[in-house]
């Protein structure tokens, strides 16, 4: 693991469709959630806020699981894991 190879990953074109895709698919799923700063990085993301779907890009290339998001399972289960954290830095007037 080493930041380039992070780097790399962060500014390969067709990975950053495959993560901005998954991110979609999410937040079509996370605006119906309870929780307001889960709920406002899914809206974020639906409208297509370049900011907060980067947020969710930068936060899977460099989580835990960045090295393994070549599957599209992995890819989502790193989406979802970092989701939380995310909402928290890009709306914490919002979360609980």
């Amino acid at each position: 693991m080493s930041y380039a190879e992070q780097g790399a990953l962060y500014s390969d074109i067709s990975q950053r469709q495959r993560m901005t895709m998954c991110a979609r698919e999410q937040g079509y799923i996370y605006t119906a959630d309870g929780r307001a700063d889960i709920a406002a990085l899914g809206r974020g993301v639906v409208a297509g806020d370049p900011q907060d779907i980067d947020a969710v890009i930068a936060a899977v290339c460099t989580g835990p699981n960045w090295d393994s998001i070549s599957e599209d399972q992995a890819l989502l289960s790193a989406t979802q894991s970092v989701w939380p954290t995310v909402a928290a830095a890009r709306y914490p007037q919002s979360a609980s």
